[in-house]
């Protein structure tokens, strides 16, 4: 029950950014989409063949239609992943909240995985639904002549997770402690690294390997000073 009621404040804190990223994401992809179908004859010298292997680079460099939102998705995503834990860690520090939050009788952890889950929800409100309703919007066959495959589909899903990724590491700075700030910075190198390397590859499967093991990564380190740290 107190996770419940926590979860529901952290939505109402953070509600501000779900619908900016929201009204963003899918405005900008929708005026991509529209113009892509009112001029499909500029687009139409790449196409995507059964076993062609397209990397994510290829993803945001080609004009398919769909995929032309590519470079958008991954900046609103990580944007938001920047905008979240400083409205629920950063605000928190500034007006210096903290040693009242964390010594009522709700455990730290819970305070903790109430955040997360907040940060989650708002990843699938914002992005992953708006970019489920856009591709089904494009994949209606008379729309493009090269409609999107699943595989896009997917590869859209990891880039919603390169703003989770983001989300983990400016976190880490948002909890640590000043005289260990070096903790932090090492947390958001590592998961700017980690975006890195996913883009390149051409496995979906390499690919979402390396975002989960950053998450992982990132999360435990975060838990661990949270719940360590002295407010």
């Amino acid at each position: 029950m107190r996770f419940i009621t926590l979860l529901k404040k952290e939505l109402q804190e953070i509600s501000l950014g779900i619908i900016v990223a929201l009204v963003a994401f899918a405005l900008i992809a929708t005026l991509i989409l529209w113009n892509r179908s009112c001029h499909p004859h500029r687009y139409r010298y790449w196409r995507e063949e059964p076993g062609y292997s397209i990397a994510a680079s290829e993803f945001v460099r080609y004009y398919q239609p769909l995929s032309a939102t590519g470079p958008v998705l991954i900046i609103i995503s990580i944007l938001l992943g920047l905008l979240l834990p400083a409205q629920q860690f950063a605000e928190q520090e500034k007006r210096k909240a903290w040693a009242f939050i964390v010594h009522r009788s709700v455990r730290r952890s819970t305070i903790l995985w109430a955040k997360f889950a907040a940060a989650a929800i708002a990843f699938l409100i914002s992005l992953g639904a708006v970019w489920t309703c856009l591709y089904l919007y494009a994949s209606r066959p008379p729309l493009f002549l090269y409609p999107p495959t699943s595989r896009t589909f997917a590869q859209g899903w990891i880039f919603i997770t390169f703003g989770l990724v983001a989300y983990a590491g400016f976190t880490l700075i948002t909890v640590s402690e000043k005289k260990k700030c070096a903790t932090g910075v090492v947390g958001i190198t590592f998961a700017g690294v980690t975006c890195l390397l996913a883009v390149i590859q051409s496995s979906i499967l390499l690919w979402l390997a390396i975002i989960l093991f950053a998450l992982i990564a990132l999360v435990a380190n975060i838990i661990d000073t949270f719940l360590n740290r002295e407010f």
